[in-house]
């Protein structure tokens, strides 16, 4: 909490510093020049940074200064090009502040979408994974692993789900002729995937059965 408010604050005077730096260059510039259009800036660095409501709350400051800059400028140029710089200072100050903030809304709209499809996609893996009638298993590339199973894989192997999770299947000599693990390793690392390799499976009781593996290498973050 004190940090997230700590760096609150450092955006605020960052942008403060922002707007008195473009002030500072309007007193100093003939009001001939439109140098109020260097308020964007500020609009659009606290729209990066702070977000929707502060953005209008910068543009609103910039427009005072805007204001104030009309009036105490140095000297030079004539009074209708004043009025013109200050107003196409202006409309620029609030039309960058309206398209940061539109921009930013369909940011978060975007990722909310894409939360939410993650979501889905997860919500549907995991119905397949887990009703799946055959069975199933997660397991790390490099040492066979196991991360996860499904009932199915609990059911054929005879293995309670907690007997089996973070175990390799070495370690529990699922793999009846372990040279037939490499070869199975080769062509899964070479082509990325393997389909009806057969093989003897050893389940939990000693049995061995034949079966046929299909697998898959996926990339799974977190």
């Amino acid at each position: 909490m004190h940090t997230l408010y700590s760096n609150r604050l450092f955006c605020i005077g960052l942008i403060a510093v922002l707007c008195a730096a473009v002030f500072a260059i309007d007193l100093n510039v003939p009001l001939e020049v439109a140098d109020g259009v260097l308020y964007i800036i500020p609009v659009f660095v606290t729209s990066r940074l702070l977000g929707a409501k502060a953005t209008l709350w910068t543009a609103v400051v910039c427009s005072v200064l805007i204001i104030i800059g009309l009036n105490y400028s140095s000297g030079g140029g004539v009074m209708w090009q004043a009025l013109d710089n200050g107003a196409l200072s202006l409309i620029v100050v609030w039309i960058t502040a309206w398209f940061t903030i539109v921009r930013k809304r369909m940011e978060v709209e975007l990722e909310e979408k894409g939360e939410e499809t993650l979501k889905e996609s997860e919500d549907k893996f995991n119905k397949a994974f887990y009703a799946s009638p055959d069975a199933v298993a997660i397991t790390s590339i490099d040492e066979g692993r196991i991360i996860d199973v499904n009932e199915a894989f609990e059911r054929i192997s005879g293995y309670p789900h907690a007997e089996l999770i973070n175990k390799t299947s070495l370690d529990l000599s699922l793999w009846a002729n372990p040279d037939e693990r490499a070869d199975f390793m080769k062509i899964l690392q070479e082509q990325g995937r393997v389909s009806d390799f057969e093989t003897d499976f050893r389940t939990r009781a000693g049995e061995i059965r034949t079966c046929q593996i299909s697998a898959v290498i996926i990339n799974i973050e977190g």
